[in-house]
């Protein structure tokens, strides 16, 4: 089962939100206040300010920090006071686009804006691994992956089994760190003496300074220099030998360090300079057979498919619509809508979670409904259409046109079967139409 998750404003039935320095002061008032004494409109406490556009950023604080997301004096942004719905939907990730199946809500849940957005994800991917099917890939955009600590969201969605798929921000992309020698560049790593042109291929392609035919070129010519897999880790949270991508019964690089793989070239390959090697400066993963990598460390994580590719491209670009057309739909006034508060005459983030579940049940039965009505159209469609008489046709005589039928399921050319009698039917003949009729 491949998801696609993401979050979505809802509103609270109350709108009037409050600076988090002085939230604390009104709800106290408002529990030790007489009714007539109230102020006009109660406050949803366990809420949050949402940047719906503007100069501010949205945040991801952890539990325990505090959310300083309020408007702000001199600032243009557009803020509302609610809650957030975190949405995983359903997507197919080896025929994108196809709708061999629904594109269900497999998880939800309902959390306060710019709080703990790694970890509601995280649970999503729980809820969604605890179904029939068996975890496969997640994608989401720049705000999950792309932006959270390992051990927030890649560590729990890897022990769940899941895959990320990402785009990556601007400033994470090229080269990000490494261990043992080898570089961390955009979820894989590579040898230390790969071209500079080959790490910084993103890096030129988004500052425009190539165009996207050169980019998947060296992006494919890049491969040969990915360090290959040894032996994967056992757990999901354990570590993986790689070793020197001139090693091994496949090598795809030649390098003066490995000169006993030379001789055992049947084709040709890249090969590292020379003068780039100076043994005073190599790394394990130039001295050893290999090198334990715990690729959790790496700021870009490893994904699913090739970053940039077009198969990357193509899956990536279905989920983030799959998504975004279930966010739509969920919001739209005509069905579930639940964005407007006015269905969810409740105060509280524990009543809004309930009748915002109910919502979402609801928005599946509607999608499986229609899922099954589009099969039963396409297969009426492609199915040869078989003609049947009418019942009244095929056993019952009519006394007033003089014919009977004859039990003979298909219809001839004239579009209808029919025996006649003639006006003087002798008495076994009426016999014979009365045992018809039994």
């Amino acid at each position: 089962m491949d998801v696609s998750f993401d979050q979505t404003y809802i509103g609270t039935p109350t709108t009037k939100g409050y600076s988090r320095k002085n939230l604390t002061s009104k709800v106290k008032a408002e529990q030790t206040a007489d009714l007539g004494q109230m102020s006009p409109g109660p406050v949803d406490a366990f809420a949050g300010w949402h940047v719906k556009s503007g100069k501010a950023e949205r945040v991801d604080n952890r539990k325990g920090e505090i959310d300083h997301t309020a408007p702000g004096r001199g600032e243009w942004a557009d803020y509302d006071w609610g809650w957030v719905a975190n949405l995983a939907v359903r997507v197919d990730s080896e025929q994108p686009g196809s709708k061999r199946f629904p594109s269900l809500v497999v998880a939800a849940s309902l959390s306060i804006p710019n709080m703990e957005v790694a970890e509601e994800a995280a649970l999503l991917l729980e809820a969604a691994a605890s179904l029939d099917l068996p975890p496969g890939i997640a994608d989401a955009d720049k705000q999950y992956w792309a932006n959270a600590k390992p051990f927030r969201l890649l560590k729990p969605a890897l022990k769940t089994g899941f895959t990320p798929s990402t785009d990556y921000r601007s400033d994470r992309v090229g080269i990000k760190g490494g261990q043992h020698g080898g570089l961390f560049v955009e979820g894989d790593v590579y040898c230390p003496n790969t071209p500079k042109t080959l790490l910084e291929a993103t890096k030129d392609f988004l500052a425009k300074k190539i165009d996207a035919e050169t980019y998947r070129a060296r992006l494919e010519e890049r491969k040969a220099y990915r360090l290959h897999v040894k032996q994967k880790a056992k757990t999901p949270d354990g570590k993986v030998m790689l070793r020197c991508p001139s090693l091994g019964p496949s090598p795809t690089v030649t390098c003066p360090l490995r000169e006993m793989m030379l001789s055992a070239a049947k084709k040709a390959r890249p090969e590292v300079e020379p003068e780039t090697l100076e043994e005073e400066f190599l790394d394990t993963i130039c001295k050893q057979h290999s090198a334990a990598f715990d690729l959790t460390e790496m700021q870009a994580p490893q994904q699913a498919f090739d970053y940039g590719s077009e198969e990357w491209e193509t899956f990536h670009d279905h989920a983030r619509n799959a998504v975004e057309s279930g966010n739509e739909q969920l919001k739209a006034s005509g069905d579930e809508d639940i964005e407007t508060a006015g269905r969810r005459r409740v105060r509280g983030i524990a009543a809004a979670q309930i009748l915002v579940t109910l919502l979402i049940v609801n928005h599946n039965l509607r999608k499986i409904a229609a899922f099954l009505s589009d099969q039963e159209i396409e297969r009426a469609r492609t199915t040869p259409r078989v003609y049947i008489l009418r019942r009244r046709d095929r056993v019952w005589a009519n006394r007033y046109t003089k014919t009977t039928g004859n039990g003979d399921l298909s219809i001839p050319r004239g579009g209808r079967t029919s025996s006649s009698t003639s006006p003087g039917a002798s008495g076994h003949d009426a016999l014979s139409l009365t045992a018809m009729r039994t």
